[in-house]
């Protein structure tokens, strides 16, 4: 019997359950946080659409007579490869997770977007990873990408990802957590309900400053 991927995922996690082997989960968002992507969102206004990056779109309230209907999002069905550039500091992350022998750990993206647009951030990466230098390297990330888990939870609610990460901690023996996510609603939430647990983590605040982006460790709520 062939399993799908997804299977073989489920019954490797089975398998250390049972043995009941500590893991860590590495928790990373895609949009402005691996990735400077192009898709807008889609505002609809009384004077017709508007659109908004997804920057703009994290921190925009909408005004009155303006809302977001069945168009908002239709672009982030998918990563449009000749928009879209790694966020340098982050996307190093990611590597260094990918690269990095520390024994039984989950690598998950757990983006706002829908589930549809899976295989389209996995292309992404691969496209990112062949222009690795060190031949060893390259060759690592690229085979490295299938074992990377994504959830798309299609919606902006920060207890969307924290339903996520709950989940996993629940179902599997995490010991601790990392998060890096470009939403300060986002990375809060998180790190209250880590916290609230007792569980070890490292949440980052992704934040571009200038012609640079800084991972913020130190920060409060909205």
């Amino acid at each position: 019997m062939k399993l799908s991927r997804r299977q073989l995922y489920n019954l490797i996690h089975e398998v250390v359950n049972n043995q009941n082997t500590p893991l860590k989960l590495r928790v990373l968002d895609f949009d402005d946080t691996i990735a400077h992507t192009g898709e807008k969102v889609q505002l609809k206004t009384p004077a017709g659409y508007k659109e908004l990056s997804s920057a703009e779109y994290a921190v925009y309230e909408p005004a009155e007579g303006e809302e977001y209907d069945d168009q908002a999002f239709k672009q982030f069905d998918a990563v449009d490869p000749e928009l879209a550039s790694p966020v340098e500091s982050v996307f190093n992350v990611l590597k260094n997770f990918l690269l990095k022998q520390e024994g039984n750990r989950i690598i998950l993206i757990l983006t706002a977007r829908k589930q549809v647009v899976e295989q389209s951030v996995r292309e992404f990466l691969v496209l990112e990873f062949q222009k690795e230098q060190d031949p060893q390297k390259r060759s690592i990330l690229i085979d490295s990408v299938s074992d990377i888990e994504f959830a798309g939870v299609g919606d902006s609610n920060p207890q969307k990802k924290v339903a996520v990460i709950k989940d996993y901690i629940e179902n599997y023996n995490v010991t601790e957590v990392s998060f890096f996510d470009d939403s300060m609603k986002n990375v809060s939430a998180v790190k209250e309900y880590l916290d609230s647990i007792g569980i070890a983590n490292d949440v980052a605040h992704i934040r571009p400053e200038g012609d640079r982006t800084r991972l913020i460790r130190k920060f409060g709520k909205d």
